[in-house]
């Protein structure tokens, strides 16, 4: 352990955040360098390091306090500068770029989600499919957060056109096939919310249609028997785990087909992505929009999107991007000149990226 690092760590934590508790930058990998003596190819190596296994949001957060922690030795004279602001090694684009060719994250596409679902309907160990196949297309096709899906009623849904009001401010259009799955899903659901032994409705029926106005639905049974919910807070919490149970199911089938797991973030950030060729149409105009030269564009289409933080999307949007087909047909046009590709790689040769998209085939 260097010590004056935890020195600087221990004063760092004390003087700057109200809860000294959390820190997350006091790990083993840091404590052992000494972070006024080190060069940028090692602070770069050590981001990546401790990104291994993070995901883009997690890994964005530890550049940030990297970089609060620099500034703090600025202030109390460690250091003369902070290398996350001084070396394009160090920038937020180079590190995501580094983090990406190193990552397990993964991009889906149309073809892709048909494929799973194939899966899910074709599994007959499987319960529920109706609801795992309306959460796959739910969030690939625009309803980026499980927060979002738990809060959605059923006077958000213009059935006629296809249209959903996902958040305040955000009105998506969605395709026939999520539709259909949506029409499968509630005409199912009835015979749940509806049934009862008796001819008197009993406290868990009436709570079953005080919410039947939500588009996610709840049984009354568990492994445990019957239960009530009684108040708004419980029914979100409900169907929040059962969003994430769903998924993760969802997920266990496809790593036994294919031996690849993805996140409920991949499969929204990849909807995102397919949602943002569609508007660009060009995989060379979808490059310039998601990497560096139209930021503002990539902005405006995420809040159009519903997604949140948009400002900080283009460089969750980064790892992706150079996971993507789109970013691959990029680099194989001969008609691009090597000068404009060399852009995207950021002062490393395109011909050395090799980041081969995973297919479900």
């Amino acid at each position: 352990m260097n010590e004056k690092t935890k020195e600087i760590l221990e004063k760092f934590y004390t003087e700057k955040y109200k809860n000294p508790e959390v820190k997350p930058l006091y790990r083993k990998e840091i404590l052992d360098v000494n972070l006024t003596n080190i060069s940028a190819t090692e602070l770069s190596e050590l981001c990546l390091t401790l990104g291994d296994g993070c995901g883009t949001k997690t890994f964005g957060n530890l550049i940030l306090y990297f970089s609060a922690l620099y500034d703090y030795m600025i202030e109390n004279g460690y250091v003369k500068v902070n290398p996350f602001k001084t070396y394009e090694m160090l920038s937020f684009h180079v590190l995501y770029k580094e983090f990406a060719e190193k990552s397990s994250l993964v991009i889906l596409y149309k073809e892709d989600i048909e494929n799973i679902i194939d899966l899910i309907e074709d599994d007959t160990k499987t319960d529920e499919k109706d609801l795992k196949v309306l959460l796959l297309r739910g969030f690939f096709e625009g309803i980026p957060y499980i927060e979002y899906f738990a809060d959605m009623k059923c006077e958000n849904i213009d059935y006629k056109n296809r249209v959903i009001n996902v958040t305040k401010g955000v009105t998506n259009k969605f395709s026939k096939e999520f539709f259909d799955a949506l029409k499968r899903y509630e005409e199912n659901t009835q015979i749940i919310l509806h049934y009862d032994n008796s001819n008197k409705k009993s406290e868990i029926e009436c709570n079953r249609i005080r919410f039947n106005n939500h588009l996610l639905k709840y049984n009354n049974r568990t492994s445990r028997g019957e239960y009530s919910i009684e108040t708004d807070k419980k029914y979100r919490a409900y169907i929040l785990r059962n969003i994430r149970k769903q998924m993760k199911e969802i997920v266990e089938i496809v790593k036994k087909e294919y031996d690849f797991e993805f996140t409920i973030s991949d499969l929204a950030i990849s909807g995102f992505l397919n949602y943002v060729y569609n508007n660009t149409n060009n995989y060379r105009l979808f490059v310039e929009t998601c990497m560096k030269y139209r930021p503002m564009e990539l902005i405006y289409l995420g809040k159009m999107y519903g997604m949140k933080n948009a400002k900080r999307l283009k460089y969750t949007c980064y790892v992706y991007v150079y996971k993507s087909k789109w970013y691959q047909e990029f680099l194989l046009d001969k008609t691009i000149p090597d000068e404009e590709k060399e852009k995207y790689a950021y002062a490393v040769s395109y011909t050395h990226l090799t980041l081969p998209t995973i297919r479900l085939v």
